[in-house]
């Protein structure tokens, strides 16, 4: 699956009509619903996998293998989709009246 990255000049994808930079730049952008099930699913997979080795060997080992997997599946899907930066007139910025 490709992503496909969008240039500041280029126009912007919510159909304003407006370019990306005066548009949606510095709007955290959308995830999309089979993103999120993904997310979810892998995380229920790491906990069942945590349940499976808590049965077969020790309660601990399978909350820590559990916790650890879903602190995996959590960190990726984060790094995964970043935020998007601010631009020009992001909430940080100052504005000198340009």
């Amino acid at each position: 699956m490709a992503t496909e990255t969008i240039g500041r000049n280029d126009p912007c994808p919510c159909g304003s009509g407006k370019k990306y930079k005066v548009c949606c730049i510095g709007k955290p952008t959308k995830v999309s619903k089979r993103r999120v099930w993904i997310g979810i699913a892998l995380a229920l997979v790491a906990i069942l996998v945590g349940v499976v080795i808590g049965l077969q060997t020790d309660l601990t080992k399978g909350i820590l293998s559990g916790t650890i997997g879903v602190v995996v599946v959590g960190t990726y899907m984060a790094i995964s989709n970043p935020v998007a930066s601010r631009g020009r007139k992001g909430a940080d910025s100052i504005n000198f009246g340009n």
